[in-house]
């Protein structure tokens, strides 16, 4: 069991803001090049007690656990700029069957209406799902998770200034709310 009962997580539903054509690819440089600058914002988020993601996030190893297409560059900026010179190489990336740690591609619950090129090496989608892993501190409860769900829905709702992408945020503090 890789996340106990006490995990949770907040999951963005990512679409391209002109994606509803038939024609619409996700799978393109400007969209991943965006992806990576919300990832980065998000993976820097501090609580006004000081606590961050990085604290709070559950583990696969010494990494933080984020399920998301920008694993195919193991999560890291400087590796998808290092790779990425044009929307084809991304969409080779993404018609990977496995994310570089080994892990499979749950292409059917990641991807939105997922199909490969004729020659089976360009991915194409219209949208995909990523998920950002946290722990909850049974001594202390899920303060500190709420305030990150809560900095979350505050960078994807008023202050991460989409250019290309639609995102959308879903957490367990909604539910909490209501």
């Amino acid at each position: 069991d890789v996340f106990g009962s006490e995990d949770r997580s907040f999951q963005l539903l990512v679409r391209l803001q002109e994606g509803d054509s038939e024609a619409a690819n996700i799978f393109t440089e400007e969209a991943f090049t965006e992806l990576f600058k919300l990832h980065d914002e998000i993976v820097q988020l501090t609580t006004k007690k000081g606590v961050k993601y990085s604290d709070l996030c559950s583990r696969f190893g010494s990494d933080c656990f984020v399920d998301s297409p920008t694993g195919f560059w193991n999560h890291n900026t400087t590796f998808y700029e290092a790779n990425i010179n044009s929307t084809a190489d991304v969409g080779q990336f993404c018609a990977n069957p496995f994310y570089p740690t080994g892990f499979p591609v749950e292409r059917q619950t990641a991807f939105a209406n997922f199909r490969l090129d004729t020659n089976d090496t360009v991915a194409l989608a219209r949208a995909f799902t990523s998920r950002y892993f946290m722990e909850v501190d049974p001594a202390d409860g899920d303060e500190d998770v709420l305030d990150m769900e809560a900095l979350a829905i505050d960078l994807i709702n008023n202050k991460f200034n989409f250019q290309v992408l639609d995102v959308h945020i879903v957490t367990g503090r909604s539910l909490d709310d209501e």
